[in-house]
């Protein structure tokens, strides 16, 4: 990634804050109906992303969506990316202990709730899908600890710096990818859950499985860190539902494999099965997944 100059970075913190500003300032409706604009005219400017939406979709669903389908879905899913980052600064105004089961559904599993109990340190996955701001925000109300997260780092640290302390009045500690392993490790050792992001590439470090029927590189460490540790892993998603900033948080276990004594075959078994878990959502939601991430681009290692 090409550094940027100073002047740049200043340009574009200051379109970020006085965007910001005025979503704030607007009624919640025509705020997330701003954000919706705004991510119907990136996929007007930003063409290139939007053809990679579009040749995603065509190339997962093959013969079950037209070209016109496609584009649509693709339309969708940029709209919905524009009202996601709406509500992620809307939420600080309009969310809170008295106001969450207004904007927010909580759906867990028995088993998920037996997990978030216990107090003890489990992996969260989740996905860019729906509102995945949302599921962080949900997790950090009702979990007894903070939750420690990996993420990339942005090519503008001063976006990146307002960006984390929203994120971190959630609840969430987050850790930059290259020291990440240092970062789950102590919050391991912390009986912190600890969340990891499952649905973009995992480079040439990735683990070779299936989406969509397509081998793509995929992240492995929650199956690593789920055999090493003996620790569950819950997947969690935030569905957009009809109405302004309407959502339903989804969580639930990841069932569990019968170990076989080859780790390397487990950890096979556990990622595929996270894969086709996450792609039945895509396949009956597909506008809520954020298809411009280049999913296929590199295939893992075996």
């Amino acid at each position: 990634m090409s550094k940027k100059s100073k002047s740049l970075i200043y340009l574009e913190y200051t379109g970020f804050r006085i965007a910001k500003c005025l979503l704030q300032a607007m009624p919640l409706r025509s705020a997330v109906g701003a954000g919706r604009f705004l991510g119907l005219l990136a996929s007007k400017v930003v063409r290139r992303r939007y053809r990679d939406a579009v040749t995603h979709l065509k190339n997962a669903f093959r013969d079950e969506i037209d070209d016109e389908k496609a584009r649509r879905i693709a339309t969708r899913v940029f709209k919905n990316t524009g009202a996601t980052a709406a509500e992620m600064f809307l939420a600080q105004r309009y969310i809170n202990d008295d106001t969450f089961d207004d904007f927010i559904r909580f759906d867990a599993t028995e088993e998920a709730q037996r997990i978030f109990d216990s107090g003890k340190s489990f992996v969260i996955i989740s996905a860019h899908f729906g509102n995945w701001e949302v599921a962080a925000s949900v997790l950090t109300r009702i979990l007894p600890q903070n939750v420690v997260s990996i993420y990339r780092r942005l090519d503008n640290p001063l976006i990146e710096r307002d960006l984390l302390e929203v994120r971190a009045r959630n609840g969430v500690e987050f850790v930059a990818k290259e020291d990440g392993w240092l970062g789950i490790l102590k919050g391991i050792e912390e009986n912190k859950p600890c969340g990891i992001m499952i649905d973009q590439a995992a480079g040439t470090r990735g683990l070779a499985a299936e989406f969509f029927g397509i081998p793509c590189a995929t992240v492995a460490s929650p199956a690593v860190l789920s055999l090493r540790y003996s620790i569950p892993i819950v997947f969690a998603l935030a569905i957009r539902l009809p109405g302004t900033m309407q959502h339903r948080g989804v969580f639930f276990k990841v069932p569990g494999i019968e170990r076989t004594g080859d780790d390397d075959e487990d950890i096979k078994t556990i990622t595929q099965n996270i894969n086709d878990i996450f792609e039945k959502f895509v396949r009956k939601m597909p506008e809520q997944w954020f298809w411009v991430h280049r999913r296929w681009k590199r295939q893992g290692g075996e």
